[in-house]
């Protein structure tokens, strides 16, 4: 791995996509980018908050395999019915 100089310093806590959402499709590409600075930045931890549960499985890397100690996933809901919805989904993704 390249050493490289960074601003943010080491064990930082970064939140990602705090005005949008990390899972959403039209972010698709991005995300690509995005978790190979986050496996690169491995001294940091990244934070992410989601409507979309849907969408984590099929939208982490491949080199994902149990997860990544510096990523905290966290799934919102704003109702009841939305909490029925979303719940099922997060327990079945492991």
């Amino acid at each position: 791995m390249v050493e490289r100089p960074y601003k943010i310093p080491s064990g930082s806590l970064l939140t990602v996509c705090t005005t949008s959402d990390f899972f959403i499709e039209g972010a698709d590409i991005m995300r690509l980018h995005a978790w190979d600075f986050i496996h690169e930045r491995y001294d940091c931890l990244f934070h992410t908050v989601t409507k979309r549960p849907e969408r984590i499985k099929q939208s982490l890397p491949d080199i994902w395999f149990d997860g990544w100690n510096n990523v905290v996933i966290s799934v919102t809901v704003e109702n009841e019915e939305q909490a029925w919805r979303r719940i099922p989904v997060l327990l079945d993704s492991s």
